[in-house]
């Protein structure tokens, strides 16, 4: 338990990194109060390098859920990103320049099914039209 601790823990620390670096150079959102704002990640996502591995994003009122096949995660809006927390934690980041979000390649299943391999590949999704 205490090695799945520390493997969160480095992996919350690795995409903060990731997204900080990414917003000082002005192409993730900046944070933002507004929950509504959070509807920017809603709908599919397809992976850019990875067309199997989609996320469907929705909201149940306060809260997101995103979704892989059939299973489900449920995340929050905070500071501008959809932010999960339990065994694992993990951020998912928009990028308004390109209409894509980062997020750990993935995630759905590797959070459900404690297989934390994704959550050291960060992938692109790109908005399913």
């Amino acid at each position: 338990m205490k090695c799945a601790i520390r493997w969160s823990n480095l992996v919350l620390f690795v995409l903060a990194v990731l997204i900080a670096g990414c917003s000082q150079s002005g192409s993730v959102s900046q944070p933002t109060t507004n929950s509504q704002s959070g509807s920017k990640y809603l709908g599919t996502w397809v992976n850019t390098a990875d067309s199997k591995d989609n996320l469907r994003i929705t909201s149940q009122g306060e809260q997101f859920v995103v979704a892989s096949g059939p299973d489900q995660i449920r995340a929050t809006y905070k500071n501008g990103w959809l932010v999960f927390s339990g065994e694992v934690s993990a951020m998912i980041a928009y990028d308004e320049a390109t209409d894509q979000i980062l997020a750990p390649a993935h995630l759905v299943d590797g959070a459900l099914h404690g297989t934390p391999s994704g959550f050291f590949t960060q992938a692109k999704y790109r908005r399913e039209k």
